[in-house]
């Protein structure tokens, strides 16, 4: 009975990383070796093609793009983009061992960062409560930032909207048993300088997925690719 009931329990890697441009050939090499289910990479900065494992946005302006991909047995399912939100925000179903929906993000200066999120996950709250979902990118959000620039305020009711409106905590947060801001793991370095630590990026996840362990990069490993280092986060789905 003990392993019938074990092989029923799913295992999924998911990462997210602001790789800050390379293409994403050159993203994946660097990430692959952490054996990845699903990565959603942000600041791509070179087109890519579409395919039911590599699915995201590029914006010719400005050369970057958000990009979900997809290895072993799980593949991409694209939902329609609300062209009404702002900033950059994929959404698609993942379909393999467990199927889930997922919103990649990556949020910009204008309109101000944390404050595009609660009406992005407006514009997407149907798909977001049709499945259990997954919300995770670089949010350029950290209660530690200037006050003027990104309020305290603002990121705390991005977090209470999460959890009161879909049920997402942030799995980081969750693992380590700690408050937003008291963060010993950083994810972001401003201009590449290692005493300008933040942690902007996040996995928000189902309350009752179980979490086997959270990991963030080093600011040493991966200081030559970006300013930004991976959240690698490791859940169990018991079936």
């Amino acid at each position: 009975m003990v392993n019938i009931v074990s092989s029923l329990n799913k295992r999924i890697r998911i990462i997210t990383w602001n790789c800050r441009s390379g293409s994403i050939e050159r993203n994946i090499e660097a990430i692959k070796k952490f054996k990845p289910d699903i990565v959603t990479f942000q600041e791509v900065n070179t087109p890519f093609y579409n395919s039911t494992n590599c699915y995201g946005i590029f914006d010719e302006r400005f050369n970057k793009g958000v990009v979900i991909a997809t290895f072993n047995d799980f593949t991409i399912n694209p939902f329609p983009i609300d062209t009404n939100v702002s900033d950059y925000f994929v959404p698609a179903t993942i379909l393999g061992p467990v199927s889930f929906n997922l919103l990649a993000v990556w949020t910009q200066q204008k309109p101000k960062y944390v404050r595009s999120i609660i009406p992005a996950l407006n514009a997407y709250r149907e798909f977001l409560k049709s499945s259990p979902s997954v919300v995770l990118g670089d949010f350029n959000s950290d209660v530690n930032l200037n006050q003027k620039t990104s309020p305290k305020k603002y990121h705390l009711e991005m977090v209470d909207f999460f959890k009161k409106e879909f049920g997402l905590v942030s799995s980081y947060h969750k693992q380590m048993n700690i408050e937003h801001g008291e963060e010993t793991h950083k994810t972001f370095y401003l201009y590449n300088h290692k005493d300008k630590p933040y942690h902007f990026d996040y996995c928000f996840i189902p309350d009752g997925w179980e979490i086997e362990n959270v990991d963030v990069g080093s600011y040493d490993e991966w200081r030559t690719l970006s300013d930004h280092c991976p959240v690698i986060v490791d859940v169990l789905i018991k079936q």
